[in-house]
């Protein structure tokens, strides 16, 4: 069914809103809340055709994407659709004519034409935004000029025939090193929006990025590229992550190769150009979600879903969602491109976002010559791809940024500028002159290609001087759209007259009108005395804007008075001032404005009048204008009371808002008027008001500021408080959930602020009208608004429903601040509502949080952690139980895995410590913000349940001594290898538990000399790995606790060439006919943990032969040395020859011990035990777990059998021998000899622990030679704690033994003192 346009009619308001979009009919009422650009702008076009105000700023399918099927109306027959009559716009016909008279493509020699022409045929709004910029614009001029401040070091005599400029950016190959960056709101400039540029892009082989604000849908922009044509995308974060996610898996599905994240708009910034340009069309719908203030200009209408909380944390959350390159968009220093390097993105780009965030951000080219320095030094400069856009109009500036490093540049205005004066064939003009700019400017540097631009062809010295002169930009400067002030409404009349100059004074009026040229005339002033002074035009800015603001109607005074009749003349000012006071809409003529001026002058320069002058008296001349300054200061005082004391009266007519449109109407008429009035009497201002002033006369101001005082004093103090209530009642209505017009509140805000004056000095202002008559009521409001609520809330819900309540009720009001309140309320408002809503109920909330802890409800404690942050002490009770829960959790983990401790397994101790930890942390993380004083109470929870728990037991070692032979079951070599970066991830978590180690000198003793076993049996799963715990450990506790590690890789590469030298010696030796393929490994006593054996040993005679030449060779090389071999250390591999069950022979992989003993066997088939006994020399310990193992594998059969070798035994050699596996090791330990390892380890560690406090006690005291018995002890355990935990006791004890040794001596008292 065909709708009327007279149905569509019927639906106008925001009850029901129907809208027409190119013949068909839309409900928009559910969405009026929801529009990015406010509701307003809908309902302005409610019940009537949009189509035109649509079309340039929404992709096509917005309406298709967003609102719901059921609201598309269908179709509408237009001819019913009544027309929008549109008044005609003077303006917009300039306009129309400027387009018509352009200049011809062909004039347009470079970019900054383009802009000339698109600065001048553009329409306001659409110029204002694409040319706006942040603040003062500082930075957007200096994003240009930056590249001024560096200059060519050319080469000569190069051969440049063939000059190739083409490169690649994320791995695609274009034809210049460009690519065309993301600018929002294409068809604002032409109807066809980013197509256009998507179409030139193809044709010059460039890289177009897609921005997220784009007026063409982004499925449009794609379409319109052609074959394999590259497109990358621009994000602006949503706070709706699925909107984002949404965006990116859609981008990535039709095939954009590069993700450009958006990293400096946390929140826009303030482009008053655009501002100004009284924005109306209202943004894209690419995003939806929030409403926004359109008086900010184009680019807040458009962009209120970005995320400011957006942060490096985030970076693996977009990693997990694209394979997309991801690259970051508005870095400004080198610190965050390297934190980019380590976060692992493939590219930034180097960006103060056109100088349209930020202003004094350094432009992109100066942060780009401070950062790749840096990057070449640390060799990362071929880790990322940096990019850089901001200011490039020119191919010299691409030149610079390449030969600094840069990968490319973006280009962004210049191409939207060219687009919008000629579309497309204006991007293609442009694109096309950098290219012939490029191709010139390469061959006189004398570069052929983009890899030859390097440093030294450009001189930077100048660069990060803002104050160095460099040549004028003409063409910049001609083209830049300086910023303006705001302008006064302006009369419609225009005209000239002649004018005198009165005694040098310049008459003025308010800055800010429309400046017309031309001269002026002042009535009341006689020819004889015009001739007598030196005329002058009255043609500079006070004039014109005088002009303006007198260029109104005639309005019927009083004549122009004589000079010396006074009563007249202040019958004639009365006048005007009265008709600028109550009728200033109604305007005033040009003569009546400078009579009055003149009025004022003649009525304070007067003599005869005053009764007492006489020709020649000037000290009686001077004291009459005085007087009558006097006089008409007091009649202007009279003048304004009378007229407040009416206002008053009207006042009481009208209560509550409609109080508030009285009191703001009559504010604003009054301040309006004052500003002419005083600019009227600056002939009093600069005269007798000044020297009033001077004098220190109390109770004197300018004209202005005695309006403010006589407003405060007259009509304020009565209606302040019925205001004020208004004001309450508003707000009230606002927090009960009605749409109210803030905006009142916002005037009577600013009126109570103007009206702050300082007593001592009327030059200043105070906020203390505003604190005491706003202010205080509001938060007394305020206070007793929310305590009720609260109170009544959390008796009907739950505490988590109460704190989503707080939250949101908290936000409303930071919102309200913004909205239309003073700065100045923010803290006072903060901190009352955090009072009524947070600190009254902080009990409950606390006896909830293990609740939620207990049950893992993390968003709710981060609720409740964000809610009492806001308050004094309001954390430390959550700290208190956070660590006790985490104690428990842990203790409970640990005994969960401690049935039986001696079996217990490494790894599961370790597991069960790291998975309570990195659960907890993972907590503080998200829902405490990494909070410091939480940190400390995870570690303080962690350091108690890793050092005190049932597998330690009252401070034992175990802990320690678990966490290192975990740490060697990892660096050990194993049939199940571990990747590199798995190995280093589980290395970087043990140092997580190391950290937490309170014996951290057990934990080292164990690492060394499992470290020793490793590197002598050479069963390191790496010798990087090796070296990374290493240096972990260093970092952890200094040079000092992994000094001895370090001498032990030393002593190992000593070794190894040692060896090599061994092997060309005996090679060399004809004496030796087959030699010992044997290795030693000769370690240095001071630095490896190792004891020499604690038995006899004689090795067999092929072994001793190699020993003793090789005693031999080392002596010769290290004179003076001597050596103790390590038997238990010894190891070798024997193969066998007799086994019938298998034709490979076997190798058995046995220890020296083990070796002697089989090697007895090439003799005879048999042996006793006594013979092996005395044929080795080993102890009988040693010699029963030698053979024990051999027996157990069945290589030697035991008769008679039994359960243990010894004497009485005799062992046969097993020719039946069987093994799955053709090497057979045989050399490992018993169970008893690693208990007796442990043994001896918890025994050295005690040892070495009484050395150590007794170095630190000599230490103490030879720095200090006189302490006492307390403090000696104290300083003790604060030096030695970082090792491990020392007790009081030992520590006397070490005292004890130094006092003994006369290291230390008793003095008087409890003091000690130090014996040289």
């Amino acid at each position: 069914m065909v709708l009327s346009g007279v149905e569509v009619a019927k639906h106008n308001d925001d009850k029901s809103c129907w809208v027409i979009v190119h013949g068909k009919a839309y409900d928009v009422t559910e969405f009026l809340p929801e529009h990015p650009g406010g509701m307003k702008i809908i309902l302005k076009y409610a019940g009537k055709d949009a189509t035109e105000e649509y079309e340039p700023i929404h992709p096509p399918d917005t309406l298709d994407k967003y609102l719901d099927k059921s609201k598309h109306l269908g179709p509408v027959d237009l001819s019913t659709v009544a027309k929008v009559e549109k008044k005609d716009d003077p303006a917009e016909a300039e306009r129309q004519q400027r387009i018509n008279d352009k200049p011809q493509l062909e004039q347009c020699y470079n970019l900054m034409d383009f802009e000339s022409v698109a600065k001048n045929t553009m329409k306001k709004g659409a110029w204002g935004y694409y040319s706006s910029a942040a603040d003062d614009e500082i930075t957007l001029r200096e994003n240009h000029e930056a590249f001024h401040r560096i200059w060519f070091r050319p080469k000569v005599l190069v051969d440049v025939k063939k000059v190739d400029f083409s490169t690649t950016m994320l791995g695609t190959k274009v034809d210049i090193p460009l690519y065309v960056t993301a600018t929002a709101l294409g068809k604002l400039g032409h109807p066809e929006g980013e197509v256009l540029l998507t179409k030139a892009a193809k044709k010059h082989n460039v890289v177009q990025m897609i921005p997220t604000l784009a007026s063409c849908s982004f499925d449009e922009i794609m379409d319109a590229a052609e074959g394999d044509q590259v497109q990358w995308m621009q994000l602006y974060v949503n706070s709706d992550r699925k909107i984002t996610q949404r965006i990116i898996e859609h981008a990535e599905k039709r095939g954009c190769k590069g993700l450009f994240i958006t990293v400096d708009a946390p929140q826009l910034g303030r482009r008053e150009k655009d501002m100004r340009s009284k924005f109306e069309d209202q943004g894209t719908n690419v995003q939806s979600g929030q409403s926004t203030d359109n008086s900010q200009g184009a680019a807040r209408a458009i962009s209120s879903f970005i995320d400011p909380s957006l942060s490096w944390k985030d970076v693996a959350w977009f990693q997990s969602i694209t394979k997309m390159p991801i690259i970051l968009k508005g870095v400004q220093r080198v610190e965050d491109v390297l934190k980019a390097i380590e976060v692992g993105v493939q590219g930034v780009v180097l960006s103060n976002h056109g100088g349209r965030q930020l202003d004094f951000a350094r432009s992109g080219i100066e942060v780009l010559a401070e950062t790749m320095p840096v990057l070449r030094e640390l060799g990362l400069e071929n880790k990322i791809e940096i990019y850089v856009d901001g200011g490039v109009r020119r191919a010299t500036d691409i030149i610079k940024a390449l030969c600094l490093g840069a990968k490319g540049v973006g280009i962004g205005r210049p191409f939207l500028y060219a687009m919008s004066a000629y579309g497309l064939e204006g991007i293609d003009r442009a694109m096309q002159l950098l290219k012939d700019e490029m191709e010139m400017n390469m061959r006189l540097i004398g570069c052929t290609s983009v890899d030859q631009l390097n440093p030294s062809l450009i001189d930077v010295r100048n660069l990060g001087s803002h104050v160095t002169p460099v040549p004028k930009d003409s063409l910049g400067h001609t083209v830049y759209d300086p910023l303006v002030t705001p302008a006064f409404k302006l009369p419609k009349a225009k005209f000239c007259a002649p004018a005198t100059n009165y005694d040098a004074e310049q008459i003025s009026t308010p800055p800010g009108s429309t400046k017309l040229s031309g001269t002026a005339g002042a009535p009341g002033a006689s020819n004889r005395r015009q001739r007598r002074r030196r005329s002058a035009p009255l043609g500079g800015p006070e004039y014109n804007e005088m002009a303006a603001i007198a260029a109104r109607q005639q309005v019927v005074m009083p004549p122009a008075p004589n000079k010396e009749d006074i009563g007249a003349t202040w019958t004639y000012l009365q006048a005007g001032i009265s008709r600028i006071m109550v009728n200033l809409q109604d305007g005033m003529d040009l003569a009546t404005y400078m009579g009055i001026y003149t009025a004022v002058h003649n009525f304070c320069t007067s003599q005869k009048a005053v009764g007492m002058s006489s020709p020649g008296s000037g000290s009686q001349a001077h004291r009459g204008a005085h007087l009558l300054g006097e006089d008409l200061y007091k009649k202007l005082i009279e003048y304004l009371n009378n007229h407040l004391e009416e206002l008053y009266e009207q006042s009481k007519a009208h209560t509550d808002e409609a109080l508030l449109t009285f009191y703001i109407k009559e504010w604003g008429r009054y301040t309006t008027a004052a500003k002419y009035i005083h600019h009227l009497f600056r002939y009093l201002n600069r005269h007798w008001v000044k020297r009033e002033m001077d004098e220190g006369k109390k109770d004197t101001y300018d004209v202005y500021t005695l309006h403010l005082v006589q407003w405060r004093t007259q009509l304020f103090q009565k209606v302040s408080a019925k205001v004020m209530e208004a004001v309450l009642k508003l707000v009230a209505k606002q927090r009960n959930g009605e749409t109210i017009e803030h905006g009142q509140i916002k005037s009577v805000v600013d009126s109570f602020v103007s009206l702050g004056l300082d007593e001592h000095d009327s030059s200043k202002s105070t906020l203390d009208v505003y604190r005491f008559h706003f202010e205080k009521p509001f938060l007394d409001a305020t206070r007793e608004f929310y305590e009720a609520e609260s109170k009544q809330f959390i008796a009907e819900n739950s505490v988590v429903e109460y704190m989503k309540k707080a939250e949101t009720r908290l936000n409303e009001e930071e919102e309200r601040v913004r909205m239309y309140l003073h700065n100045d309320i923010a803290i006072p408002l903060r901190k009352s509502c955090n009072g009524a809503l947070i600190a009254d109920h902080q009990t409950i909330l606390r006896d909830e949080f293990q609740v939620l802890l207990d049950n893992d409800r993390e968003d709710d404690m981060a609720r409740m952690f964000n809610l009492l942050n806001r308050i004094a002490d309001g954390l430390e009770p959550l700290r208190q139980k956070f660590e006790a829960h985490v104690r428990n959790a842990g203790l409970a983990a640990v005994a969960k895995v401690a049935s039986d401790a001696d079996k217990l397994e490494p790894k599961v101790y370790v597991d069960a410590l790291l998975t309570v930890h990195t659960q907890y942390q993972g907590l503080v993380k998200r829902a405490f913000n990494d909070e410091p004083e939480f940190t400390r109470s995870l570690d303080n929870a962690c350091r108690e349940f890793v050092n005190r728990n049932d597998i330690c037991k009252a401070g034992s070692n175990k802990s320690p001594e678990l966490l290192a032979k975990y740490t060697d079951v990892l660096l050990k070599k194993s049939a199940t290898g571990v990747e590199e970066t798995e190995l280093d991830a589980t290395l970087t978590q043990i140092m997580t538990v190391f950290k937490y180690i309170e014996d951290k000198d057990v934990f080292q003793k164990f690492y060394s000399r499992m470290l020793a076993r490793r590197l002598v049996h050479s069963n390191s799963s790496s010798d990087d790995a090796e070296t990374s715990m290493i240096s972990k450990l260093k970092e952890a506790c200094g040079f000092e606790y992994t000094n001895k590690l370090q001498r032990m890789f030393q002593d190992m590469q000593i070794s190894k060439d040692l060896n090599n030298g061994y092997k060309d010696h005996v090679k060399d030796d004809p004496a030796v006919s087959k030699p010992l393929d044997s290795t030693y490994s000769i370690l240095g006593t001071s630095f490896w943990p190792l004891t020499p054996p604690n038995t006899q040993f004689n090795p067999p005679a092929e072994i001793q032969a190699d020993l003793d030449r090789f005693g031999q060779y080392y002596k010769q090389k290290h004179d003076g040395r001597k050596l103790t071999w390590l038997w238990q250390l010894c190891k070798g591999e024997v193969r066998t020859g007799y086994c019938k069950s298998s034709k490979t022979p076997f190798t058995f992989q046995v220890s020296v011990y083990q070796m002697a003993i089989l090697l007895m066997f090439n003799e005879k088939d048999a042996h006793a035990y006594e013979d092996i006994a005395s044929i080795t020399a080993l102890t009988p310990e040693t010699l029963d777990g030698a053979i024990g193992i051999l027996c157990k594998a069945k290589v030697l059969n035991m008769k008679p059998e039994g359960s243990k070798p010894g004497p009485g035994h005799t062992f046969h050699l097993n020719y039946d021998f069987k093994s799955k596996k053709i090497r057979v090791n045989l050399n490992v330990g018993t169970k008893t000899e690693q208990k007796q390892e442990e043994v001896e380890t918890n025994k050295t560690i005690e040892e070495d622990r009484k050395l150590v406090l007794q170095s630190a006690i000599v230490r103490i005291m030879k720095a200090r030679k006189q302490m006492k018995h307390a403090q000696l002890v104290s300083e003790t355990i604060s030096q030695i704690k970082g090792r491990f935990a020392p007790k009081v006791a030992d520590i006397k004890k070490c005292i004890e033994i130094l006092l003994d040794k006369e290291y230390l001596e008793r003095l008087e008292g409890d003091d000690l003192g130090y014996l040289a």
